[in-house]
């Protein structure tokens, strides 16, 4: 990304160099004006990071003070992806308006010639569905004369919505992007935006799949749409002509009506709409289109509380202003509400065609009264209205979407859509089907619509997941010791004696070494509070908590006022990190049959051992879609799954600090450290020094997480520097802590495994050079499953690592020296496995029981930690949990690299997926 240091050179790029890079013809090149609240709001340096993600040139300037100019140059669907955002940016930012000036615009799927155009004869539009959208919109007059007004601004999220309601009920609440954890005195609950950790990720799974639940649903006698899923073109193709009427082409999962091609009816339609659903997913669905209106039923505990019609991006003729000025105004009015400010119509070239097909541009001036779409896809985020239809709907309609959701099993927050001709009509009296079963519904669609009567379905949700008593006497009353490591001034022991006072709790402090002990003594959700509020205090560079550990305490806390200087922290003794619990010697690695788990003769390795043990069981069982599998037994057939975890889990445990979080409130050491923004470097170079010591980096990036070690300050700039220029939002700095790194399962909650990760290395015999210790290695690893399409390759990464260490490919080990090719910490091989189930102590098994507790909703997981010593007891070492699992590979511990294999899918089996997680189709 660029920005021109004059006018001039702008000019001269525009005139000179765009030309020459659009010489190709895959590239395209677009100069954008983008008017409304973008300066100043971080708009500029996102749009550059944005396109530099999607691997385009970007070349930006403020234009009159409050507009910014912009060129973008690369792929014509990666510049559009690019423009969409655009419309959205960042919280602050306000688009009003983007004036686009194509060099050569890319043709937009859907836009090619359909046969009709060849033959200049009328083009099909969905005129039907039209009709029945505008009769919709003449039912609701009434509520459509003005919009409503809200005063909330526009940086709405469904976990804000869910902390605002859980606050409501005097419930515990804090938030992770869009993650909510919520204690009440009888439970803990996770959320991910609106689905909670009650949520299986096979429920999940299975309401992702639409062809997969509309089987299900179609099984239970519910209304769904004809049609099938392909993943050849020609079998596609044959489906095409034996249908008769209109067609939906869409992947098989997906969100926000992407890869959605809707009215297909001709065979050059039909390959754009196919080309268009296989960028999202390599399973697309044909089915029937339905011609009616697009609802949104939110049922919450079984019960539908809302309804919401969504009107596709369209405008109202008044005889006077073009299709461009009308879309123009109507953003103006989405503006103002909360919700639809980040939602704006886009008059993209997809509208101008839709446009095209109904005899308008987007220069014609509609008659008074006229309604015009720009396109028909019943998305709000697409520019779709929202209305409130909840005093309109048929009731039967409303107990429609209940059944949808009771065949699922957990009926905490559901977004049921269906098609319907009339919205109030019941469904035995018109033509209606389910379309999707959405399992992350977005909360605040109701609560601030463009028009109707807003419904608080946040406040409905925290209220059906916590009906118990919650005021301040039903909380029990908890003493808590709290170690807080970090760097502290007079501003902290203020800060604490305020939030005690707010609080209404008892907190002495007594200063230990550079660490502090403080006992804290009141209600369990006002504690809560005070440590949650603590974990991320950061007054400024010179103050910060980088660390808890939460234990209970005997006594009660003195006075919230008291700090007391005391002795030093305790020391943990430095010693070398060894246990003779297993022997490392090389030649003891282990050997497998390879014929039977090759990969290259069906699913993945982990799939084929859970397929193996269904088999030995009795059932038929074979893959269906992600992580579930389709079993059959006798008249029974059913979905389960590999994982046992839940959205929320996913999420918090993927970002790590979170997870941090959950863990230390629980009492569980983590490594102390700090979460940095990408354009805090500074700040994190002076933590860096006063750790005075070596750290653990964690890169929090959206697509892959990182690791490494650092050991100064140069290595760590550079690192962060890298990065940044890869878009990464969040840099994790944690204290380095000695031991073996050690993985353990836990199923249903019971350890089950464990084993340690040893990076990969070879060791010297005094005769071969590291180069061909390599070979042999290969030859070894290529006896194991799990490794055997996994050689080591010596490559730039493994040369530099080597170089790192000192040593070179040919250098000739000692014997019984080892030399790693990987680093501990990135484990960028996967290291290899040693089984230490026999020695491990039983204190660490509790361990990662209590850690798997700690997070919502997760069943199966591995628990990291390091430990210098695995064999003796918790007390008196350092150590700690690094983080959580919730995807476990259960290979892992099938194929160990040394020791025992664990029959990890056997244990899952049993405990999980052949218990009431299993969702059965068929019956006897």
């Amino acid at each position: 990304s660029r920005r021109p240091g004059s006018d001039r050179l702008y000019k001269f790029m525009l005139k000179f160099q765009i030309p020459k890079l659009i010489s190709d013809k895959n590239i395209s090149a677009v100069q954008l004006l983008i008017l409304g609240e973008v300066t100043r709001v971080g708009f500029r340096g996102w749009l550059q990071r944005r396109a530099r993600l999607q691997g385009l040139e970007c070349w930006t300037r403020i234009k009159n003070g409050n507009a910014l100019e912009a060129v973008l140059v690369g792929t014509g669907t990666d510049i559009e992806s690019v423009i969409r955002d655009a419309w959205k940016g960042t919280k602050k930012a306000r688009i009003l308006k983007i004036k686009e000036n194509w060099f050569n615009k890319p043709i937009t799927p859907g836009m090619e010639k359909s046969d009709g155009e060849e033959n200049n004869q009328p083009i099909p539009w969905s005129q039907e569905t039209a009709d029945r959208i505008i009769g919709a919109i003449e039912v609701l007059a009434p509520i459509m004369k003005q919009p409503n007004r809200f005063i909330e601004t526009g940086n709405l999220s469904n976990a804000g919505e869910l902390k605002r309601a859980a606050e409501n009920r005097n419930l515990f609440a804090v938030s992770f992007s869009n993650s909510s954890y919520v204690v009440s005195p009888l439970k803990e609950i996770g959320l991910q935006q609106s689905q909670s950790s009650r949520v299986s990720s096979i429920i999940r799974s299975l309401s992702d799949n639409k062809h997969l639940l509309k089987e299900f649903l179609s099984k239970h006698e519910l209304p769904v749409p004809k049609g099938d899923v392909f993943t050849e073109f020609q079998k596609a193709k044959k489906y095409l002509k034996a249908s008769h009427g209109s067609l939906v082409v869409k992947p098989v999962a997906g969100s926000y009506g992407q890869g959605v091609t809707v009215d297909v009816r001709t065979e050059k339609a039909f390959v754009s709409a196919w080309d268009y659903a296989k960028k999202f997913h390599e399973q697309v669905v044909v089915e029937e289109l339905i011609q009616g209106v697009d609802i949104r039923v939110l049922v919450v505990g079984g019960i539908a509380k809302a309804a919401l019609l969504r009107v596709p991006a369209h405008v109202i003729g008044n005889g006077k202003e073009t299709v461009e000025a009308l879309v123009h105004e109507k953003n103006k009015k989405r503006m103002k509400n909360p919700r639809l400010c980040k939602a704006p119509i886009v008059a993209d070239g997809y509208a101008e065609m839709f446009l095209a097909r109904q005899g308008y541009s987007l220069t014609s001036i509609p008659g008074k009264g006229k309604v015009v779409f720009l396109h028909l896809k019943a998305n709000i985020g697409a520019g779709a209205d929202s209305i409130t239809i909840t005093e309109y709907i048929h009731p039967d309609l409303m107990r429609l979407a209940e059944e949808a959701v009771s065949v699922l099993g957990i009926e905490d927050f559901w977004g049921v859509d269906l098609l319907v001709e009339q919205i109030d009509k019941p469904r035995g009296q018109q033509k209606c089907t389910i379309i999707e079963v959405n399992s992350r519904a977005n909360i605040f669609n109701v609560q601030v619509p463009l028009y109707g009567t807003p419904v608080d379905t946040a406040q409905a949700l925290i209220d059906h997941l916590f009906p118990e008593d919650t005021r301040d006497h039903s909380y029990p009353v908890e003493n808590k010791k709290v170690k807080i490591t970090g760097f502290f001034n007079q501003k902290f022991y203020d800060w604490t004696r305020q939030q005690a006072d707010e609080l209404d709790l008892k907190v002495s402090i007594q200063a230990v070494g550079d660490t502090l002990e403080a006992v804290i003594s009141g209600h369990r959700h006002h504690v809560l509070s005070y440590l949650g509020s603590m974990w991320d205090w950061q007054p400024g560079d010179r103050g910060m908590v980088d660390g808890l550990r939460v234990s209970v305490y005997a006594g009660t806390a003195k006075d919230s006022s008291t700090v007391i200087k005391g002795k030093d922290i305790e020391k943990f003794p430095q010693e070398q990190i060894v246990f003779s619990g297993f022997n490392i010697d090389e030649s003891s690695a282990n050997r497998y049959d390879l014929l039977q788990y090759n990969k290259s003769q069906g699913p993945g390795l982990d799939t084929k051992l859970f397929l193996d043990e269904f088999k030995r069981q009795g059932y038929e069982a074979q893959p269906s879609y992600e992580e579930l599998i389709k079993i059959s037994k006798e008249k029974m057939t059913g979905v389960t799954g590999m994982r046992h975890s839940s959205l929320f889990c996913d999420k918090v445990c993927e970002k790590i600090h979170p997870v941090k979080l959950l863990l230390s409130i629980h009492g569980l050491p983590v490594p102390r450290g700090v979460r940095f923004k990408a354009n805090e470097m500074e700040k994190a170079l002076r933590y860096f020094t006063k750790l005075s010591g070596p750290c653990v980096v964690t890169s929090l990036h959206s697509e892959r997480i990182t690791k490494q070690r650092i050991d100064n300050k140069d290595s760590l700039r550079a690192l962060w520097e890298k990065a940044r220029k890869k878009g990464t939002k969040y840099v994790l700095l944690e204290e380095y802590v000695e031991g073996w790194n050690v993985c353990a399962a836990v199923v249903s909650g019971h350890a089950v495994g464990s084993m340690i990760i040893e990076p990969v290395g070879v060791l010297g015999n005094g005769k071969s050079s590291t180069a061909r210790l390599i070979e042999e290695k290969n030859t070894r690893r290529a006896l194991n499953p799990r490794y055997h399409d996994k050689p080591i390759v010596i490559n730039k990464r493994l040369l530099k690592q080597l170089e790192q260490s000192g040593r070179r490919i040919d250098d000739i080990p000692s014997v019984g020296e080892t030399v790693f090719l990987e680093t501990e910490t990135g484990l960028e091989l996967g290291g290899e496995t040693i089984n230490i189930n026999e020695i491990l102590h039983n204190d660490f098994k509790d361990v990662a029981v209590q850690a798997a507790a700690a997070v919502p909703g997760l069943d199966f997981a591995f628990i990291h930690m390091i430990i210098p010593r695995p064999d003796q007891s918790s007390e008196n070492q350092k150590w700690v949990i690094t983080g959580i699992d919730t995807n476990p590979s259960v290979s892992l511990f099938h194929f160990p690299w040394k020791g025992e294999p664990c029959d990890l899918a056997k244990k899952v089996i049993a405990e999980l997926c052949l218990t009431q997680r299993t969702r059965w189709i068929q019956e006897r």
